[in-house]
């Protein structure tokens, strides 16, 4: 399954909303963590935000424009 990132951000109270979001409708999706460097990782127990990190909202292709209208 192929999944695409809706949304990409630094601010960690935004990707928890996006991701609240996500679960009160139903749509399945994961969280990605990128920093600078290039090293992508699942959506850690205890984020650190930080200069660098973002974060990645990410869903299934077949859910992309219903996730696009939530958010």
């Amino acid at each position: 399954m192929n999944h695409i990132s809706i949304f990409r951000t630094g601010k960690l109270w935004e990707i928890d909303s996006a991701r609240d979001a996500m679960k009160q409708a139903d749509i399945p999706h994961f969280i990605r963590e990128e920093n600078v460097s290039g090293l992508k990782t699942a959506f850690p127990a205890a984020p650190a935000p930080g200069a660098g990190i973002f974060w990645s909202l990410m869903v299934p292709e077949s859910v992309v424009e219903d996730a696009k209208k939530i958010l």
